[in-house]
């Protein structure tokens, strides 16, 4: 490089006028002797060159410090294709740094012993362990993952990971905690988990598998509250010797109906009015159901018969 910055210290700077002065001569070879034309051989040799410096894949030891000129034209801007590292001297016009250059498509390999706690490539950076840090700004960018899968290990004592994962075709964020995995989609515009004491409002889609458990879980509070179900119920409701009150209609589907099994009837029958279909008589059951859909047809097993009461007490029999 040409142009070099002026050395402030001043031993240095006498050394380097010494050096170049001097006519420096070098002997190939890995016992290099230094010699400046008119003395002996020296240990600590003053070397000024007015060109490159090939080692010829030869090392540098015991290397106390490399310091980079950062002059306004202090050398040629390292090229796309170098492995090098330059000091970025591009005078007033943009701040002094340094540039660590390497070809497309190779990587800056950091490692400590055999572990590589980081890699830095031209479409990707890797980080081998894990990243302690005071907070993360991305300054107005995205955080971007791709989907993986529940992690086999815990994240340990107090903490949790965040990762994508594909929840029945939607890559979906997920909070997991080494014991509970949660989705971290929902829950309003802040993005609440369901761990949260959360209201929700709009429209909100629980995919796969929902469970509401506790001593009392209540949908809606208020009676002008609406509950819509628009999917079928995959299971019995089981309504803990409860009501259902104000019911409109009961409409059955094909197949068997009854409103109780064959072993609990129903104890106690209140409506306004029963209005017969056609249908067909147990023959060995009390039962009731008409033929053609015009005519009552009334049954009652052989031995046994028909009575009307009045005030409990058994007025006509018919057997």
């Amino acid at each position: 490089m040409t142009g070099k910055a002026n050395i402030r210290d001043a031993k240095k700077r006498k050394a380097k006028q010494i050096s170049n002065n001097s006519n420096i001569n070098f002997n190939q070879g890995r016992g290099t002797s230094y010699k400046n034309g008119v003395s002996n051989v020296v240990s600590q040799p003053l070397i000024h060159t007015e060109g490159d410096l090939n080692l010829n894949t030869y090392d540098i030891y015991n290397v106390d410090r490399m310091l980079f000129a950062t002059t306004s034209g202090a050398g040629d801007t390292i090229t796309a294709t170098d492995y090098g590292i330059e000091a970025i001297a591009n005078g007033a016009t943009a701040p002094y740094g340094i540039t660590y250059q390497i070809p497309a498509s190779k990587i800056h390999s950091f490692k400590v012993g055999t572990d590589v706690p980081l890699t830095i490539a031209d479409n990707y950076v890797l980080i081998g362990e894990d990243l302690t840090t005071t907070n993360i700004d991305v300054a107005g960018h995205t955080i971007k993952f791709t989907e993986t899968t529940t992690p086999s290990s815990s994240p340990g004592t107090n903490k949790g990971v965040i990762y994508a994962k594909d929840v029945s075709g939607v890559t979906t964020p997920m909070w997991y905690d080494g014991t509970t995995e949660t989705s971290l989609l929902g829950g309003g515009s802040g993005g609440a988990g369901l761990g949260d004491a959360n209201v929700w409002t709009n429209v909100n889609t629980f995919q796969d598998t929902v469970n509401f458990t506790g001593a009392a879980v209540n949908f809606g509070d208020s009676t002008n509250d609406r509950v819509n179900f628009v999917a079928q119920v995959g299971s019995n409701i089981n309504m803990g010797t409860y009501d259902i009150t104000n019911l409109d209609n009961i409409s059955f589907g094909t197949g068997t109906q009854n409103i109780a099994d064959t072993t609990t009837p129903v104890s106690n029958l209140y409506v306004k009015q029963v209005r017969l279909q056609s249908g067909s008589l147990i023959t060995n059951k009390p039962s009731i159901t008409s033929s053609g859909g015009n005519s009552f047809d009334l049954n009652f097993p052989t031995g046994s018969n028909f009575t009307i009461h009045e005030q409990s007490q058994a007025k006509h029999i018919f057997n």
